[in-house]
């Protein structure tokens, strides 16, 4: 690469002689072969390879016990990182290539806990959760969500946080979980404020396992036991000290905790649901959805639904009077069976505070933005861009609706990049203007659903409590009645709690 004059290619071989030299263990030779390569990036102007090269030099003075030193670059890289992510427009290639730069934060945050700094490292947590989504919404249209994503200190924190409030953040690195508390009341001090737990990301992936079997493909196995919920002993078990009587949970899960609904986990050996209303988030930042009106205003709803020609009559009475049932409660007509562009159009008449989707839905791991929800064919065969609202295209939409529920299968999941930046509907429709978003885990009973809405929506028109209260409420209401966890903890409110 030298001789002809392959100035990038001859630093990519450095750094990779550095990796090679640093698995070996000679630490120096590492150090020699990423000192080299970075003047070369920075010769060049290759500002990505000198945030690799950074990166790698923190990894071998780690190695080598100079601790300082190795925050030192992993700070640099990270600096790099961010800025250079900025620039990048496209949603899906910004969080992947957040994700290629997750090992920086894991190594920083980690390095920080070891020097008794736990403050800066949850700032890097967040800032590892929080880049990609800054970046996003500061390219969307609905400006009430111009500062999500910019890391929250602590005293930001309680302050969006209710008297009652305490947010539980998980961090999961390869050896062990680590989990933030911050509790609106309580002076947070390095003795309460994080909490680290002896679980692998290998033993969270094997309950995992378990949980996809139990749960998800319930319908497939039907009752063999819920052994998954043992994972209770490392995820809540650890923090049921700071816990008060009908505290508000924020959980900002972590990873692979995201497909997990940690509302089902056990507490005192009961769903803690039963103890405490819970929202999700995906960083603390998001805290501010909550900000705006609660519930006593949402008063304009607009409820579709739409079934498939393979549907038995059974599921479709199901979907319509869900939305019917709905739509009832706001005094106002859903609407059955519409196509894509009639919903468009229904969308584009008027802002409504309440969008409901009782309708099936798709999620693609290999392209989650094209993941979508499925409206009514008028000819009876599916095509994606006419029937199917994907992911992709409610970015581009303006909603700023208090409340979006997608009460169909699987809207809540999201494809997991390494460094926490997720891609589907749920980002999609808060880029859009949600202030929270109602979303499910799994391919939900259609029965159990229709009576979880229904009464989520009867607690929050009749009673004027809390999403996350009528939420509370409903899955308690459905798991008195079928109390496996398949039938009532399929959803997770994210955002806004009010």
């Amino acid at each position: 690469f030298a001789e002809i004059g392959n100035r990038n290619g001859e630093a990519n071989c450095h750094t990779n002689l550095g990796r090679t030299y640093r698995s070996l263990g000679q630490y120096q030779k590492a150090l020699e072969h990423q000192d080299k390569a970075l003047v070369i990036f920075a010769e060049i102007g290759n500002r990505n390879g000198e945030a690799i090269c950074y990166t790698n030099l923190g990894l071998a003075y780690q190695s080598l016990g100079q601790y300082q030193k190795a925050i030192e670059y992993f700070k640099k890289s990270i600096d790099i990182s961010e800025n250079l992510g900025y620039d990048i427009k496209d949603h899906e290639q910004k969080s992947t290539y957040y994700g290629r730069t997750s090992n920086a934060y894991q190594s920083i945050t980690k390095l920080l806990l070891q020097q008794q700094n736990p403050y800066e490292s949850f700032e890097y947590v967040e800032r590892g959760k929080a880049k990609a989504i800054q970046d996003m919404f500061a390219s969307g249209s609905a400006s009430n969500h111009i500062d999500i994503g910019k890391p929250f200190s602590i005293q930001q924190i309680k302050k969006h946080l209710p008297k009652n409030g305490i947010l539980l953040e998980y961090f999961l690195m390869q050896d062990e979980l680590l989990i933030f508390m911050i509790r609106q009341d309580t002076e947070t001090t390095t003795k309460n404020f994080v909490t680290r737990v002896p679980l692998s990301q290998n033993k969270v992936r094997e309950h995992v396992q378990k949980y996809a079997k139990e749960v998800m493909d319930y319908s497939s196995y039907n009752d063999i036991g819920e052994s998954w919920l043992d994972l209770s002993q490392y995820l809540i078990k650890p923090i049921e000290k700071y816990l008060k009587e009908n505290d508000l949970i924020v959980f900002v899960p972590n990873d692979i905790l995201h497909y997990l609904p940690l509302h089902a986990l056990l507490l005192d050996g009961k769903p803690l649901i039963r103890r405490h209303p819970v929202v999700y988030s995906t960083s603390a930042s998001m805290l501010q959805l909550s900000n705006g009106e609660g519930t006593n205003n949402l008063n304009s709803c607009l409820a579709f639904s739409a079934s498939q020609p393979g549907d038995n009559e059974k599921l479709k009475d199901h979907i319509k009077t869900e939305a019917k049932e709905v739509a009832r409660l706001f005094s106002v007509e859903s609407m059955s069976d519409i196509t894509k562009s009639e919903m468009l159009l229904a969308l584009n008449d008027k802002k409504y505070d309440l969008i409901h989707f009782s309708n099936h839905g798709m999620f693609n791991l290999q392209d989650p933005l094209s993941s979508g929800v499925i409206f009514h064919s008028s000819d009876g065969k599916m095509e994606l861009e006419r029937d199917i609202l994907t992911a992709r295209e409610i970015f581009g939409m303006r909603l700023n609706s208090k409340l979006v529920t997608l009460s169909a299968c699987e809207t809540g999941l999201n494809k997991i990049e390494s460094g926490d930046n997720l891609l589907g509907f749920t980002h999609s429709f808060l880029h859009a203007g949600a202030s929270s978003v109602l979303v499910s885990l799994w391919s939900v009973n259609a029965e159990s659903t229709k009576d979880l809405m229904i009464e989520f929506y009867r607690q929050v028109k009749d009673k004027q409590v809390s999403k996350a209260v009528a939420l509370q409420r409903a899955m308690i209401k459905i798991m008195d009645e079928v109390p496996h966890t398949y039938y009532w903890a399929g959803f997770v409110l994210v955002g806004g709690w009010k």
